[in-house]
């Protein structure tokens, strides 16, 4: 069955408007919300600075080499392959700045 050429015009037109407005939004300088205090701050003697901090209920998942006293989350993760230094460890969370 041959494709319409109205359908592939369409097709392509779409796919360049999608690809114009993201290009447009990825171009927008990232801000952080109303109230917010910057993760990454500049210090008194010029030094970078991160503050931020995870609630319990914001860890997604725990993975270790199987050594580690922490137990690995969610229940059905697999531990991480052993990468000859002991006490690895991969914590996937959320991070909250300071006013969150």
């Amino acid at each position: 069955m041959a494709s319409h050429p109205f359908y592939l015009r369409s097709g392509m037109l779409g796919v360049a408007v999608g690809a114009i407005v993201m290009a447009g939004l990825l171009s927008l300088p990232m801000t952080n919300p109303p109230g917010a205090t910057a993760i990454v701050t500049t210090g008194p003697n010029g030094q970078r600075l991160e503050r931020f901090h995870i609630k319990a209920d914001d860890i997604l998942a725990v993975s270790h080499d199987g050594r580690d006293t922490t137990p690995l989350y969610p229940a059905d993760i697999r531990p991480l392959p052993d990468f000859g230094s002991p006490g690895n460890a991969v914590i996937t969370s959320k991070l909250r700045n300071s006013n969150v």
